[in-house]
């Protein structure tokens, strides 16, 4: 069970950033915020607009993921490490086989 929990957070971490290039930034840029901090105190706190900045970077627009959140120097590298990885081990993982009665 476990196997097969971890077989399908992989597949999902390895498939949704294909998905991300078609989300618009402008559609993104009208939603209200949730971040606490941010509704608190009407300042934006370090992780502000990091969710539009690796939309950005997905969409290989640099200049505007910079200008979302200057984190993202570090953030997308680092993503993709992440996902690279993750990619080769789904590829070696053998194929999810039910054990055999006796």
């Amino acid at each position: 069970m476990i196997r097969i929990f971890l077989r399908l957070s992989n597949f999902l971490f390895i498939f949704t950033p294909l998905f991300l290039p078609f989300i618009s930034l402008e559609w993104l840029e009208k939603q209200e915020t949730i971040c606490l901090y941010t509704n608190l105190t009407g300042e934006s706190c370090y992780g502000c607009g990091i969710t539009k900045s690796i939309i950005a970077f997905i969409q290989f627009d640099f200049l505007e993921s910079y200008h979302f959140n200057k984190i993202i120097i570090i953030v997308g590298p680092l993503l993709f490490y992440l996902w690279l990885i993750k990619f080769i081990e789904f590829i070696k993982i053998k194929p999810i086989t039910k054990p055999k009665l006796h």
